[in-house]
């Protein structure tokens, strides 16, 4: 063969190769929900993204098979999914697509927000979830009885008629509280979109409840996602603990001690202004052992003050995490607001707590959160600080809600305080607020 040709010949092969290539665009396609994500009637699907291994791109992604499985939606949640964690991604809606940036070779959720008596039933699952391990000491048997209640009767029910249907459920009352939730409706045949078949789903070991209102993440429970710990009781990713409190040392009934335990041995509560007659230990059902109730007082603000030990912490990242819930009192919704201050009070965050929306405050101005809350509902919530780019950022059940948001005041310098400030009752009555697990870590 004539080298000259065949060196052209190569050359063309080579062109031709980097053509094809080239022309192979990154795609999405629609695949099996993994093992440990459940979803009621078809509202979230799983997309898997196709190309180059690790290669990022931006994708316009059509809502039509989301709407042919979950009907009708306002909106929607996209996250990116691994082994069992998920992240929200931020994506732009545009009619019936949304574009977002994501990564060949990975895994995404993409979820209709339940409405109506769907979302009523996700906050009953995730509430009768919380109090598995009590339903399970009254009878191994009762959870099952409790889910076709829920997803299979034909009747339309408040869901708080399960205590009288199950009476076996009565002495978990005082620990449940369902407000105003729906169940059942179903109509005598269901139809094709009946979920009375999940029942058995939710019952296989490691299948997890996607919780509506308490999680919009819809995989493992909350606790798994942010608050991993490694068997030593260390956060995953945390080089030093700064501030710890879970409250299961202290006597219920009394005050919090001032001297959490366990490391570090020099972080502090603190009560001022005489908080301490308004703050006690409970055994908190939401949360599963013991908890801080604030209560509401009548003359001034009761506040509670997690201070933290280790030095000066005025540079790297930081993590908040602590696990909280409002309950109800004379049918009101109590406001709290929870603050990240330094040593001289300057202030990273204001996270206001009101009347089922999350409120923050932040240098970028107040906006109203996208994830609420329910009463009687423990939501875990994470702030995130970055003192060299002075930024905050704030996930609510593993859910992204605000990102990269300026500090409050400028000169915030250092990490010092987790404050906890329930503003006094004028004409409505006393409320209260149960917070856990609380965490301050260096990463």
């Amino acid at each position: 063969m004539d080298k000259k040709y065949s060196c052209r010949h190569a050359a063309a092969i080579i062109l031709l190769i980097a053509g094809l290539s080239a022309c192979t665009r990154p795609t999405v396609e629609q695949v099996n929900l993994p093992a440990d994500v459940f979803s009621l009637r078809n509202e979230v699907i799983a997309l898997r993204a196709q190309g180059p291994a690790g290669k990022k791109f931006t994708q316009e992604i059509s809502l039509e098979p989301l709407s042919k499985t979950a009907g009708k939606f306002e909106a929607v949640f996209l996250f990116h999914y691994t082994e069992g964690a998920v992240k929200e991604l931020a994506h732009r809606r545009d009619g019936n697509k949304i574009t977002a940036e994501l990564t060949a070779g990975e895994t995404y959720l993409l979820g209709a927000r339940p409405l109506g008596r769907d979302r009523d039933i996700y906050g009953v699952l995730c509430l009768l979830d919380r109090q598995r391990v009590y339903i399970d000491q009254i009878s191994p048997s009762l959870y099952g009885q409790l889910c076709p209640k829920i997803l299979c009767a034909p009747e339309l029910m408040r869901a708080d008629a399960l205590f009288s249907r199950i009476p076996e459920l009565k002495p978990m009352q005082d620990k449940i509280h369902f407000g105003d939730w729906q169940i059942g409706g179903w109509g005598p045949d269901g139809g094709s979109l009946n979920p009375c078949d999940k029942c058995q789903e939710l019952q296989k070991p490691g299948r997890a409840i996607p919780v509506g209102p308490c999680l919009t993440a819809w995989v493992k429970p909350v606790e798994e996602l942010i608050q991993v710990e490694t068997p030593k009781g260390v956060i995953k990713g945390c080089k030093t603990i700064i501030f710890q409190d879970n409250f299961e040392a202290d006597v219920v009934g009394n005050t919090p001690s001032a001297s959490p335990a366990g490391d570090p041995t020099d972080d502090a509560l603190a009560f001022p202004a005489g908080s301490d007659m308004f703050i006690s230990v409970i055994a908190s059902g939401p949360h599963g052992s013991q908890a801080a109730r604030i209560r509401r007082g009548s003359s001034s603000d009761v506040v509670l003050v997690g201070i933290t030990g280790g030095g000066s912490h005025s540079s790297g990242k930081y993590r908040v995490t602590f696990k909280a819930y409002s309950a109800e009192e004379s049918g009101l919704v109590p406001a709290m607001t929870i603050s990240v201050k330094s040593s001289t009070g300057k202030t990273a965050l204001r996270l206001i707590v009101d009347n089922g929306q999350y409120q923050l405050v932040s240098g970028g101005g107040t906006e109203t959160l996208s994830v609420g809350y329910a009463i009687n509902v423990a939501d875990a919530i994470e702030f995130e600080i970055n003192m060299e780019a002075g930024q905050i950022s704030v996930n609510i059940n593993g859910t992204n809600v605000a990102a990269n948001k300026p500090f409050l005041d400028t000169d915030f310098e250092d990490v010092k305080e987790l404050t906890f400030n329930y503003p006094p009752a004028i004409l409505e009555s006393a409320g209260k607020y149960d917070v856990d697990d609380i965490k301050i870590c260096k990463l």
